[in-house]
């Protein structure tokens, strides 16, 4: 393992390992500070490791991605009109959700607007400094699958931000390759009990706000929407929003996990979309990018794993 060195910045953290590799970065991993699911859970892990393993530098989140509670590293700065609307509508994240997927903050006053931009701008510049260092850097953007039915078949997936970072033909015949070498099956009893830990937050966080789920709204009834799509696909059953329990809902995860066919995947689950630092990053140092968005069961277990994914990734790329 490589000896790593570490300087603790407001807002993030770097590690250097004194050796050429990949720039790791890992935008939402960090803490909710609020009765929800973790960030993306187990993203530093899989950059620390990636780090030891391959050498390069990682650049990691420490503060909520929550525009309220703090910055969200993945969207871009939001312009001064944006900030001027009503607190009280930006803090309801399910009535604001384009706002949420298209602005890093908000802020209260003008003083935390100007120090939130600050911790911003110093985010970005860190990792656009690292990726200069090298003629082509190769940035490996560390985000998280949550663990629910709607990212099936995935057990990790490539985003290529539709072919605009990185050839997307190219990962996806990288990504066949690497599939007939990753065999994630061996891990579904335990994914099961990971899925089912996941569904039982869900029904407490679900039950905080709503009497059912049949009358969720706002991200919670989407993503809810979004699994029962999928089980009904995958299982060939009609789950219906209207009646589903979370009794059944268990099922449906047992069900669905021992007929999926978990694998690599390439852009099934996201695209890329909401990115928008990326871009104009990977213009400004002349090097590609790649997103990995690895279950959270992967990032927190079995990290090594989702390592391994990445340095195939990597190697097949630059040999051509």
């Amino acid at each position: 393992m490589l000896m790593l060195s570490f300087r603790y910045m407001p807002g993030f953290n770097v590690i250097e390992s004194g050796k050429p590799g990949p720039i790791f970065v890992a935008p939402h991993s960090t803490l909710t500070y609020c009765s929800a699911e973790r960030e993306d859970v187990g993203a530093e892990n899989t950059a620390v490791a990636g780090v030891s393993a391959m050498g390069g530098s990682a650049i990691i989140s420490t503060i909520p991605r929550h525009g309220v509670l703090g910055i969200d590293y993945n969207r871009r700065v939001p312009k001064k009109a944006e900030l001027a609307k009503d607190l009280g509508d930006i803090k309801g994240n399910d009535k604001l959700t384009s706002y949420y997927r298209n602005c890093a903050w908000i802020a209260e006053n003008p003083l935390q607007d100007s120090y939130k931009k600050k911790i911003y701008s110093s985010f970005w510049k860190t990792v656009e400094t690292m990726g200069k260092r090298h003629k082509r850097p190769f940035f490996v953007f560390c985000h998280t699958l949550s663990s629910r039915i709607k990212n099936l078949p995935s057990a990790v997936d490539l985003v290529t931000g539709r072919g605009a970072w990185i050839e997307k033909g190219k990962v996806e015949r990288i990504a066949a390759k690497l599939n007939r070498k990753h065999d994630f099956s061996r891990y579904r009893e335990d994914w099961i009990l990971d899925m089912k830990f996941h569904a039982m937050m869900e029904k407490k966080i679900l039950g905080r706000h709503f009497t059912s789920i049949k009358d969720s709204k706002g991200m919670r009834r989407e993503w809810m929407l979004q699994d029962i799509e999928k089980a009904n696909s995958i299982s060939g059953k009609k789950l219906d929003i209207k009646t589903i329990d979370f009794l059944e809902y268990y099922r449906a995860i047992e069900d669905v996990m021992k007929k999926s066919d978990i694998k690599i995947t390439v852009e099934n689950v996201y695209f890329g979309d909401t990115a928008k630092p990326v871009l104009p990053l990977l213009k400004r140092t002349n090097g590609s990018g790649l997103e990995v968005e690895a279950q959270s069961f992967l990032n927190e277990n079995h990290a090594e794993e989702v390592v391994s994914v990445i340095e195939g990734v990597v190697k097949e790329f630059h040999s051509g």
